[in-house]
């Protein structure tokens, strides 16, 4: 569907060639015909006729074939027409009708879409052989794919866009559109099997880019589909050149509003999830410099599913926010690695660029009615540093219990640290929801430190051994299995006496661990749940 839009609408863009030896209509036909052949690869433009009809030109194109690599259409019949001229014909302004059909095939998948009154017009600048401003308008539009049992429909859509050039090149480019009323059905395979039915009220999306060079933004452009073509029809050299030559910014985002998901079983009623909104954006800016960076932004507000059970229901995130990103990416290094070849060494040179990049932690948040959790943060890979890794963030956590108490794969793994994880945190009241929330401040240091709240946890992790101490005595920590003997006996006793813990039970667990934690904070030792010497000399006396 997408495809063949971004097909009708390419249509708006014509540029005449002017040439004052040809007639007008052999000169609008040249123009559909250049136009085609040289923004869209693998277009068969046999057919283009043009008339004369109450007065204005009209192009009229049977229909299109387009191939590439990884698809093929059939864009059935359309017409373009020219209704005016502006700026001593430097600007000329058409409009386009139909088509009514378009049939393709996308990686083996057979499509096909039936589309009501589609229309557009478009503002093209002959000089720089451009459209100015492009608008399209489908009043429906019905998908049928059948290899997939699947359809979509959708009550209207719209794109409007254009692209402006500057004397130097420089260039920007622009798109929104929407859709209303969206139907998505997708058929079980097999008897019994649950078909999905998706219903959005509405779909609003957005893209920009600029760069410097246009025409090398192109070659790339042209260059790029020729990466999963067949053998012998390779890229150019500097395709990758050209894009660091020729774009410096990319950004897109949509946004859906009024989800409805079901699942329909032959032998069970519909299971429903709402999502009020649901925005996905990215972008991909300084492409052109040493300090490129891709940032990725989703949330999800208002989300609910009816028919899961309340302890599930209770912990889902109703709303949910990430906002991510990867910075200084010097780009020539990572074009220079890319080309270098697809063998082992082409990996480990990528990789060694992308080792250098600076993970930002904007936002990360999770938002149930009885738990949640959010994040912000950066960090950096640092090769040579005990851990490979610097950096700071803060972590908050809410119901962390109701999370355990559900009945999961990870049930067991979260109730068995679960003693740890409280005893870290630092508490606090969360001041949406009135209850209980911990803070950790988590810090990775170049001289190798795991701080969590200034405690350093380099030993509990594992990053470090645990030495044993004058006398000899190993330290104590959790593992699994869990570390036994008199000393963990002894040491429990202690924390019985002072009311840290319960029960005698001969293994250094997490529980054990947690309660040393709480000790340790209390008489200022570094609080990792980690029996050293300091930790037995001051539990002990």
């Amino acid at each position: 569907m997408r495809a063949a839009m971004m097909v009708v609408v390419a249509l708006m863009a014509m540029s005449p060639a002017h040439a004052e030896t040809k007639d007008e209509a052999t000169r609008f036909k040249e123009a559909i015909t250049s136009f085609l052949a040289s923004e869209a690869s693998g277009v068969d433009v046999t057919g283009i006729m043009v008339n004369e009809v109450d007065g204005h030109l009209v192009a009229s194109v049977p229909a299109l074939t387009i191939t590439d690599a990884q698809a093929s259409f059939t864009v059935g019949a359309f017409s373009i027409t020219k209704v005016g001229e502006r700026e001593g014909g430097r600007i000329i302004d058409t409009t386009i009708a139909g088509p009514e059909r378009v049939e393709g095939n996308i990686l083996g998948n057979e499509v096909s879409a039936a589309l009501t009154h589609a229309r557009g017009s478009a503002a093209i600048d002959t000089e720089r052989g451009r459209s100015v401003k492009t608008r399209f308008d489908i009043d429906g539009m019905t998908v049928q794919i059948p290899d997939a049992k699947g359809q979509v429909a959708i009550v209207k859509a719209w794109s409007e866009g254009g692209l402006d050039l500057d004397a130097k090149g420089a260039w920007v480019t622009s798109t929104t559109g929407g859709l209303e009323h969206i139907e998505i059905m997708f058929d079980g395979v097999s008897p019994g099997s649950t078909s999905n039915r998706v219903m959005i009220d509405g779909m609003a999306f957005e893209s920009h880019s600029n760069g410097a060079n246009f025409t090398a933004y192109q070659h790339f452009i042209d260059n790029l589909g020729k990466l999963g073509d067949t053998p012998g029809q390779t890229p150019d050299g500097n395709i990758f050149a050209n894009l660091t030559a020729g774009l410096h910014e990319a950004g897109t985002g949509v946004k859906l509003t009024g989800i409805k998901m079901e699942g329909i079983s032959n032998q069970a009623d519909a299971e429903t999830a709402t999502i009020k909104s649901l925005e996905l954006k990215t972008v991909v800016s300084g492409i052109d410099q040493k300090a490129a960076s891709l940032r990725l932004i989703y949330q999800h507000e208002d989300f609910a599913a009816a028919s899961a059970p309340a302890d599930i229901a209770s912990v889902l995130p109703r709303r949910t926010h990430f906002d991510l990103e990867i910075g200084d990416i010097d780009t020539q290094e990572l074009m220079n690695a890319l080309v270098g070849g697809k063998d082992a060494t082409g990996a480990v040179a990528v990789m060694a660029v992308v080792a250098k990049a600076q993970l930002l932690v904007h936002d990360l948040s999770l938002e149930g009615d009885a738990a949640s959790l959010s994040a912000k943060g950066e960090a950096r890979f640092s090769s040579g540093t005990p851990l490979n890794l610097t950096g700071e963030g803060d972590v908050l956590v809410r119901g962390i219990q109701a999370i355990a108490d559900l009945q999961n794969p990870f049930s067991a793994e979260i109730s068995d640290i679960l003693p740890i994880f409280e005893a870290l945190g630092s508490p606090q009241q969360n001041p949406q929801h009135g209850d209980k929330e911990l803070r950790y401040r988590i810090e990775a240091t170049p001289a190798g430190e795991l701080l969590v709240n200034g405690a350093d946890l380099s030993v509990l992790v594992g990053a470090e051994e645990a030495p044993a101490d004058k006398a000899g005595q190993r330290a104590l920590l959790p593992r699994d299995p869990a570390m036994e003997g008199e000393d963990v006996k002894k040491i429990q006793k202690a924390l019985l006496d002072r009311h840290l813990l319960t029960d005698l039970t001969g293994r250094y667990d997490p529980t054990t661990a947690a309660a040393v934690i709480r000790f340790q904070k209390q008489v200022k030792l570094n609080a990792d749940g980690v029996v050293n010497e300091a930790t037995r000399a001051a539990l002990l006396k």
